[in-house]
């Protein structure tokens, strides 16, 4: 049996809801007034209740109306939704995007890409997942995820994807600020380094990656995320070269301090980031909104 509920029905009861009467429905919705009646009272048919006290000279809506109308104007405001998104699909937008980055990539920037995207395609769902390493790769191997953000210094999971240099992001060798090497004679040789703990990066298969330069101390710790690793860094468990951006606060604090290493002669050093792709993909409009976008932020 057809359920006898009809779209036409709440938008008419949503317009008095809206309008404060009947009369008033009516004329914003360029109909008759008998035509607006006839909707309602197929409506309270249809749901069994009343949706209006006729009692007076003008209906008013009755406890259960009042409930009911928040109920109509959310089913029409889905409906809208789903015009909407079948609308952008049409013109050729993704029915979704998903996207891997690396935690190098400033949060700001990945922000302010979004945002951007927000403001095109509002009604298109993002599943944003922040990974380290290789899992940026993997998750466009395994998960289907459409788009990844990662670092060069890890080498390509497979021939099947592709990068694009996007940005490179500044980096800089830290220690707490109650770490020996704290207060060492600058520079710091390699046998020096060496003879401190390292905290390192690593992927999946706890292989260790460490931007700018490679592993040099005999003694390393390994850390799948970058916010554990900046926690233990803090602590003083070792030193480690970390993105400047995340950083910048501890240092300015006095909480951690930059180490000035002799191999590199005090220059920062880089960790290049680029979109990884499947290769021949063709990218959708709401994915190239969000490359062009995060290119614009990264300046």
């Amino acid at each position: 049996m057809l359920d006898r509920l009809t779209l036409d029905q709440l938008r008419v009861f949503a317009a008095i809801h809206q309008a404060g009467s009947f009369t008033a429905a009516a004329a914003r919705l360029r109909r008759a007034q008998s035509a607006v009646s006839h909707a309602i009272l197929t409506l309270e048919d249809a749901l069994g209740v009343a949706l209006f006290d006729r009692s007076h000279r003008t209906p008013r809506l009755t406890e259960a109306g009042r409930l009911l109308a928040a109920d109509a104007s959310a089913v029409l405001g889905s409906v809208e939704e789903m015009k909407g998104r079948a609308a952008a699909m049409r013109g050729g937008a993704e029915a979704a995007l998903a996207i891997a980055a690396d935690a190098f990539l400033p949060r700001a920037m990945l922000i302010a890409a979004l945002r951007a995207v927000q403001a095109d395609f509002p009604l298109t769902p993002i599943t944003v997942m922040t990974e380290a390493l290789g899992a940026v790769e993997a998750s466009l191997l395994e998960c289907g995820t459409d788009l990844g953000i990662v670092t060069t210094l890890v080498p390509p999971a497979s021939d099947a994807l592709e990068r694009n240099h996007l940005m490179a992001v500044p980096l800089i060798a830290v220690v707490a600020a109650t770490h020996p090497l704290a207060s060492a004679a600058p520079p710091l040789s390699r046998a020096v380094l060496q003879r401190h703990r390292q905290l390192v990066l690593a992927d999946r298969g706890g292989a260790a990656h460490h931007p700018g330069g490679g592993v040099i101390s005999t003694q390393i710790w390994r850390f799948a995320d970058l916010a554990t690793r900046l926690d233990f860094l803090r602590a003083g468990f070792g030193w480690c070269n970390m993105p400047r951006h995340l950083v910048a606060a501890d240092l300015a604090a006095g909480t951690l301090v930059a180490l000035h290493i002799a191999e590199t002669g005090g220059a920062a050093l880089n960790a290049p980031l680029a979109v990884v792709r499947r290769r021949g993909s063709a990218d959708g409009p709401v994915a190239r909104r969000f490359i062009a976008a995060l290119r614009a932020a990264a300046g």
